[in-house]
């Protein structure tokens, strides 16, 4: 988490405003979890990640600019202790090999439902 605070900082990394809307009313609801910013692609994301150093990001594979695997490269060269969760709504293998060697710790199908997203904030808050 971020040394000046005991929140665990997040930031949301997609194209599908209606699928950031969603995490952004998700964490709402949690204790000791906020949402620090959003990016709508990959190259925006490694941008944002220097300004807000968010403690996750949730970084969806399939994006406009660079992908999450690169943005996740990218992320973890200029922020390092970030923890990245790989989404998507298509989590094939390949997509999955690609961001787990990348750098994610974890990885979430969009499909699997916002019960699953929250319990795998919680773990790490």
């Amino acid at each position: 988490m971020s040394e000046n605070s005991t929140t665990l900082q997040i930031m949301i990394v997609d194209d599908d405003p209606v699928f950031r809307r969603g995490v952004r009313q998700l964490v709402d609801h949690l204790d000791n979890v906020s949402l620090s910013t959003e990016a709508k692609n990959g190259q925006e994301a490694r941008e944002k990640a220097i300004e807000y150093a968010p403690d996750v990001v949730l970084l969806d594979y399939q994006m406009p600019k660079l992908d999450g695997a690169t943005a996740a490269r990218r992320i973890l060269a200029v922020r390092p202790k970030t923890k990245l969760i790989g989404i998507s709504a298509h989590l094939d293998k390949r997509s999955a090999a690609a961001m787990i060697d990348a750098g994610v710790i974890a990885l979430f199908a969009k499909s699997d439902g916002p019960s699953k997203l929250l319990d795998l904030l919680k773990t790490l808050s």
